[in-house]
């Protein structure tokens, strides 16, 4: 939820850098938080956090998508 409301926030960036930066950045936050709340490392949860925001940004920003790779083949 802190990754797609960072998402919103940031959809009139147009850098994709800063935007990506943006959902990246509050996946760590959030995954970190989660993690202290239920008894866990915060840089554990952080680090999980960080790989989910960016992979599902990466698939959903286009990086990855269907259409992006038939160009590529």
């Amino acid at each position: 939820m802190a990754a797609t409301g960072s998402g919103a926030l940031m959809k009139g960036v147009k850098s994709k850098g800063l935007n990506a930066l943006g959902i990246v950045g509050s996946g760590i936050l959030a995954g970190g938080i989660g993690a202290e709340i239920s008894g866990g490392n915060f840089w554990d949860g952080a680090r999980n956090g960080a790989i989910s925001a960016g992979l599902n940004h990466a698939i959903h920003g286009g990086v990855y998508s269907e259409k992006t790779l038939r160009r590529r083949h």
